[in-house]
Parts: structure tokens; sequence; C-alpha cells
């Protein structure tokens, strides 16, 4: 009742001002029609037509727009006008067969009026819709006409006749099977999609809770009221830069609108508390409607469309509609994986078969021809020891797997969203591996030795026939290092087992990556057990000093390259700072190798050296916190990936606009991934696949995982996934997507794209 008696009273107080005013008038200048005067002044919004063709054929759809200009200080409404308002009222005048499309309506804006809140807009709004012709059109222009009523308000509201018409030509297409865009609108109705929320399936549900958690409480929020929990499955939002979530009803009147909108990110997803409206009943009520994101970040736009819109503070804002009527039983613990079915001896298998071809995929190969080298200058050493060089080596591998594994399942048992590959997105990892890139390459040149240790990767066993735990020490170490360099890898059969693995118990996930590491370590470890293999590798000899010197350069290769990944990461003046880092490293090595008489000098020099390295050292460190860089790292990868790769850049907002379109293939990527970049540079990136991609109208998506991205991991975890390559096809109208072989063929990718 209290409801009811404030919209009357509001009524009747704009009533009183509008009566007020039209009486100002007559008595000011009683020579004029006070009511004529009053119709001037109600012109507040122009509204047109706008088609996006020049022309369209017969039985052609092309896109309108319904563009309302919207004087300044005014606004017009939503579907849901809030508590007072009117949506327009709108009819056509169109051709027999003709069709419309219901109205694709854009995010709204709240609008606050004294004790109430309205849901619209200001300035300028885009409406758009399809218009479909019917095959046996007649005539050679199609005529467009709407009047209506539109209301627009400000202090008082006056509903506005409005009436538009636009004619676009009918031809008959001459080897041409789409309508001819008009390029003059194109950029309008691209702001007018952009606005548009996508539709998601979203697990969530509704539900009445009258234990408000304290951190939702405001001081005027009453402790015995009834709230609305609303909970969405929301796995990509990052609660740090989370600045505002806004829910809007489709149906009126069933929330308070003015109340405040308390929100929390929880594990499960985002929980959204909401006041009771006067006709919300939970039995029956649809709670359907629009949520609007608004995040603190630099947004990643495209030439193309965006993964959201930028508002007037710098914030992302994204929209998307859920569903929630009483009857939703979505299941917001849903994960989605092809991989779930295979059983555990299947995954030890298809991990057992991925770490063998781990050997030779780029990642390991040099470390691995280290290890050889060091085999042949011990060739004629006691069998003993080279099955013990063997057998140390192949621990260094497995303990590095399940050290590593363990902390990923830590990590992700405490709510972080990482996957396969995570220690490579963090620039302090990948910059100290730049730093022991370079140190083993200068170690084989001979630039500093260090006997039998731990930089000594190529060779074990110098020191005396049967080897010492130095020798034994180096060829753990390069176990070690062969697991670390293989991490950014993922070999077929691997990325199956391992998403099946990180949806089981610790004890069974760690069995899993423990097969990963055998099948890794196997091929080496039968080299040293099996003196018939032994007797095939060459006799020593001068060679060996040559081909030392040459694995050196795989080393720097793939300094390098961690170099261009780190640069990716936190931007270019950070891979310079660790640069300099490295030459102070290189020079401090040279100064701890000079021989100096002086034992005075010689601490001086040593000192310098170690504060070299410290210098070093710290200069690789402080790329972890470096915001700034990152910034500047994540806008150039947003432009590379709009400019130069013509792919669309990867949100799910962006995904679910981009199968509304037509068929998409998206490329789950990132810079520290050899498979990755082998697959992008043979395959994804030459001219041919690429006018396949055009021929079968497939867009191009990329998701780029070389930083830290919680909607890319959800991503991959859906599709049973924790680490990248991943290539999904999704075919327009299909609600799943077909996952291609991690090692991809122009053959096999553009057979793909064809097939219906």
């Amino acid at each position: 009742m209290r409801r009811i008696w404030l919209l009357v009273a509001m009524t009747c107080l704009v009533t009183a001002v509008a009566s007020g005013a039209v009486l100002k008038a007559a008595l000011e200048d009683p020579l004029e029609d006070p009511l004529e005067e009053t119709q001037k002044e109600t012109s507040k919004v122009v509204v047109d037509l706008v088609p996006e063709v020049r022309a369209a054929a017969r039985g052609d759809s092309f896109d309108l727009l319904l563009r309302q200009k919207i004087a300044p200080g005014w606004h017009t409404y939503w579907r849901n006008p809030g508590d007072s308002g009117a949506p327009p009222e709108l009819d056509w005048t169109l051709p027999p067969g003709v069709r419309l499309s219901e109205f694709e309506w854009p995010l709204p804006e709240r609008i606050p009026f004294g004790p109430l809140v309205n849901f619209g807009y200001q300035d300028e709004v885009l409406l758009p819709l399809t218009v479909t012709l019917p095959p046996d059109f007649a005539g050679d222009a199609l005529r467009l006409e709407v009047a209506g009523r539109i209301l627009v308000c400000a202090d008082i509201c006056i509903p506005q006749q409005i009436y538009a018409e636009t004619i676009v030509p009918v031809i008959v297409p001459v080897g041409q099977d789409r309508p001819l865009l008009n390029p003059d609108v194109q950029r309008l109705f691209r702001q007018a999609r952009d606005r548009i929320p996508v539709r998601i399936d979203l697990p969530a549900e509704y539900s009445l809770d009258s234990t408000l958690h304290s951190n939702f409480l405001s001081p005027t929020d009453e402790l015995d009221e009834q709230y609305i929990k609303v909970l969405i499955g929301l796995p990509f939002v990052r609660e740090a830069r989370l600045r505002r979530v806004t829910y809007f009803p489709f149906l009126q009147d069933l929330i308070d609108n003015a109340a405040e909108q308390a929100y929390k990110l929880t594990e499960t997803g985002l929980v959204i508390h909401l006041k009771p409206g006067y006709l919300f009943d939970p039995t029956t009520a649809d709670l359907s409607g629009l949520v609007v994101i608004e995040e603190a970040v630099i947004a990643e736009a495209s030439a193309d469309g965006d993964a959201g819109v930028t508002n007037n503070a710098g914030n992302l804002v994204s929209a998307f509609e859920i569903s929630l009527d009483s009857q939703s039983t979505n299941d917001l613990t849903r994960v989605v994986a092809d991989s779930t079915d295979m059983g555990l001896l299947l995954a030890v298998a298809f991990a057992f078969l991925g770490g063998l071809i781990l050997n030779l995929m780029p990642c390991v190969f040099p470390i691995l021809s280290i290890k050889i080298l060091s085999l042949i200058e011990t060739v004629r050493k006691q069998g003993s020891s080279m099955m013990l060089h063997g057998l140390t080596y192949s621990a260094g591998v497995l303990l590095s797997f399940i050290a590593i594994a363990a902390l990923l399942i830590a990590l992700r048992l405490s709510g972080e969203a990482i996957g396969w590959g995570y220690q490579l997105q963090s620039p302090l990892v990948v910059g100290f591996l730049a730093y022991l890139f370079v140190l083993v390459g200068l170690n084989l040149f001979g630039y500093f030795e260090i006997g039998g240790g731990w930089l000594s990767l190529g060779g074990a066993g110098q020191s005396s026939p049967g080897g010492s735990w130095r020798g034994y020490g180096a060829s753990f170490a390069t176990g070690i290092l062969a697991t670390l360099v293989a991490a950014p890898c993922t070999a077929p059969f691997m990325g199956a087992a391992i998403g099946f693995a990180l949806l089981q118990s610790p004890p069974v996930s760690l069995l899993i990556f423990a097969s990963l590491g055998a099948g890794m370590a196997l091929p080496y470890l039968v080299l040293c057990a099996s003196p018939t293999l032994l007797r095939w590798l060459p006799r020593p000899g001068a060679w060996m000093l040559s081909l030392r010197h040459l694995l050196a350069f795989p080393m720097f290769a793939s300094a390098v390259w961690l170099l261009w990944v780190l640069g990716i990461q936190v931007g270019l003046d950070g891979m310079i700072q660790v640069l300099a880092g490295l030459l102070m490293m290189s020079f401090a090595i040279w100064l701890l190798t000079q021989p100096i008489a002086s034992r005075f000098v010689g601490a001086g020099v040593k000192l310098l050296a170690v504060s070299l390295l410290l210098v070093s050292g710290y200069l690789v460190a402080v790329q972890e916190g470096n915001q700034e860089g990152r910034q500047e790292a994540n806008q150039g990868t947003a432009s590379r990936t709009a400019d130069d790769d013509a792919c669309l850049t990867y949100s799910p907002i962006a995904l679910a606009a981009a199968r509304e379109i037509g068929d998409l293939l998206v490329n789950f990527t990132a810079a520290w991934c050899i498979t990755c970049k082998v697959n992008e540079l043979t395959v994804l990136k030459t001219r041919r696949v690429r006018e396949a991609m055009r021929e079968y109208q497939v867009t191009c998506m990329q998701a780029d995982w070389t930083n830290e991205d919680p909607a890319i991991t959800a991503a991959l975890q859906e599709y049973g996934r924790s680490g990248v390559p991943l290539y999904l096809l999704y075919r327009q109208g299909e609600e799943r997507a077909e996952v291609l072989p991690q090692i991809l063929t122009p053959e096999l990718l553009i057979n793909a794209l064809k097939s219906p």
C-alpha cells in the first residue's frame, strides 16, 4: 500500500508542475496559445531509421536501427521502465510478407528520481532489429514506416508522438550472396552491437535468504529482512578488479529498484542480494534479466568489436542475460570435461605416452642432446656407473614433475584458477630460466668451468671412472632442467590426461603426473641400461669439443625465446632490465675466472662480482610486481591480436557474441608454448589456411594465456584441459565445440573447416 500511495503522490506532483507551466505561459504572454507553445517544447527526442545496407535482394535479411537522439537532461525507457515510465509503443507499416524481429535492447542505466529508480537511456539509444524480405517480394524498393509514442521524461514526462521511415532498394543479385552493406554506417552498427547484452548459458539460481552476511550490510539495512539471493556461476571475473555489479530484471515490481544491490564473489560464483518488490512471489517469480559487470581494467578493444564497452570512469562494462525463473535447476558446479570418462588406467597410459613424446618436442631436445653428449664421454666407463646416471636423471625428472604437480594441485585447492605451465606465467620464473639457459650455454662454450657440478650438465661422471656425487648431481640437475623446459609443451595424449588428473583426488593426480615423468625419463634410462645401444654411439674424439660448442647455441636460442616471452609479459622496459642483468651476470662470471695474484685485489673483485650477481637477480625479481609493464604488454598483445593476426581477442562475452554470427575457431595459446608457436607458424598463419577460413566463413579468435587469466583457465577446464594448446571449432547453432588435435597440419585443419 505504501508503494501505491507513493506513486499516486508522484503522479499528482507531475500533473501540478505541468499545469503550472501552462498557466504561467498564458499569464506572461496572452497573445500566444499556451498549449501550442508547450507542444513545441515537447520535441525532446528525434527518431529515425538507419538500415545497414544500401540495397537488399529478395529473400535477404538485414539489420535496421531505430535511433533516438534525446535532448540533454531527458531520458526514454528500457523494456522494463523501472518504478515509473513506459517503454515505446510503436506500430509498423510493412509490405506483405516482410517480417521484423523483436528489438535487441541495449543495456540500460539506472536513473534515480526522488525515491524512485527508473531504467532507461540518455543522449542516444540505438535499438537494432532484423528485417527479412520474402523470396517473392514484389517491387523495386522496400518502404518501412514506424509511428507511435515514446515517453520522454526529465522533471516532467511528455508522451511524444513519433514517425520515421526509410526506403531500401531491392535488387536482383548478380554474383552476390549477401546484402550490399553501407560502409558509412558500419561504425554506428558496431556501437549498437557493443551495447547489446550477450546471451550466455550461465548456471544460475535464486532463493530467499534471511541471514545476510555482514559484508553485504549497509548501516541502514534491517537484519530481520528477507533478501533474494541470486547465485550465478561466473568463473571468469577477478575480484580484485571488480568495481560494480548491477542487476536489471525483465519484469516490473519483482525487486525494490531503489534498494542497494549487494554483491560478492565466492568459490561457487557471483552472489547478488536484492530486496523483494511488492509483486515478488518466490514460488512463481521469473527473475530473468541482465547482469552488468564493471571491471577496472584496460579495455582490450579490437577493430571489429569489443568484449565490452568502456564507461566514463574508464571501467570495462560487460552485460549478459541470465535465465532465472522459478523452475531453474541449473547446476552451479557444472564442469563439462570430455576426459572425465576415460578412466584411471587410460589416463596413466596417455600420460606415459605424452611423456615419451615430450622428448621430441623442441623444448626438451636441446637438454636431451647434452645428456647424450655426456653418454658419449663416459661410454667406456663401468656399466653400473652408466645405470646410476640414468637412474639419477630419471629421479630428477620424476621428482620435478611431482613437485610441480603438487604445487599446482595445492594452488587449485586454494581457489587459484591456474593450469599446466602456470610457472611460465610468472615473469620471475621466466627471467631466471633465461639466466639459467645463458649460464648453461656459457658453460658449454668453455667460458667458465665448475668441474662436475650442477652447471656442468654435459659432463656426467668426469671426475672418476665410477662417477662421483658431483657427476650424479649433474645428472639429477639435468632431469630438473629438462622438466622445467618441458612444462610449456603439451604433447599428444598429454592434455587429456592432465585434464583428467586435475579433476581427481590429490593422490590419483600425483600418480598420473608421475606416469608423465616416467614416460619422459624412460628413453634416456633405457639407453644407459643397454650395452647394445651404447655400442651404437660414436667413439669419443676431438669432434666432441665442437659438438659441445654447437649445443650451446640451442641454449642461447632458448634464452632469446624466454626473453621474448618476458617482453610480452612485462613490456619492453622490463625486458631491457633483465638483459642488463644478463650483462652484469656475464661480467661477474668473467671477473671470477680471472687469475689475480693479490689477495686484497682478489677479495675486492669477488665482492664486486657478488654485488653484480645480486643486482642482476634483483632486476629479475622486480618484474613479478611490474604492473605498469604488464599493462603495456597487455595493450600490445591486444593490438597484435587485432591487427596482425586478424583474430578477435578472447573473452567469454566476445565468444558468445561471435558464436551468434557464424562458425568460430578459437586458438588457446601462450607465448611460452613452443608447440603453440610451431602450429601457428606452420599452419594457422599460413596463407593457405587463412584463405580457407575466408572461403568457409570461419571467424578466428585467440585466447592468449601468456599471463594468468581465470577466464581462459575456466574455458580450458570446460573441455577437460589444463594447458595449451587447445583448438576449438564452434559450429553455429551447436552447443559444444569440436576439439581439434594438438599437433595441426594444414590439411587436417582445412578438412575440419569445410566439414559440415
